[in-house]
């Protein structure tokens, strides 16, 4: 959980301060602009990835550190818990990644139909992670692409589905 903070806090210093994105693209062979960018009216957002070189799999990393906190909250204390829920939401709405969304979600609704997580401890952590994700431009451009046609047919010819075919 500790260190995910540091992947978190390297993932919204990666998309507020342009000097160490450059240093991450130039020096670790990190995306940058390169690749992991989201659009709004033509207007490009970085999907900041921070220490680790991939948006998705930082989305998986924090999703999993996540998981770990709301499984051990009680051993935290609460403010940690809702600071780490606060700049988490904020990089994991930056990375707009869908697998990475996909897990939090489906854990959140194994974990309260297992009774892992009592549902009226966690509501209100998980209305927070997923409202602050709704502020930042990656998200608002992911959710723009849902009903965009025209993005629709691109990603289903030369997206994922080419890819798994192959």
């Amino acid at each position: 959980i500790y260190v995910n903070l540091l992947v978190v806090l390297s993932s919204l210093a990666d998309f507020l301060i342009p000097e160490f994105n450059k240093l991450l693209a130039e020096s670790f062979g990190h995306m940058g602009l390169r690749d992991s960018i989201m659009k709004i009216g033509g207007v490009i957002y970085l999907r900041p990835s921070g220490f680790v070189s991939d948006t998705n799999l930082t989305g998986l990393s924090i999703a999993f550190a996540m998981l770990l906190l709301l499984l051990n909250r009680r051993n935290f204390n609460k403010y940690f818990v809702y600071l780490f829920s606060i700049l988490a939401g904020l990089s994991f709405g930056m990375l707009a990644s869908r697998s990475a969304l996909v897990t939090v979600s489906a854990f959140f609704v194994v974990a309260i139909a297992l009774k892992f997580l009592h549902w009226k401890n966690v509501i209100a952590f998980i209305l927070l992670f997923y409202a602050v994700q709704l502020i930042t431009p990656q998200t608002q451009a992911r959710m723009l692409q849902i009903f965009d046609n025209e993005i629709k047919e691109e990603e289903l010819e030369n997206g994922r589905p080419l890819v798994w075919k192959a």
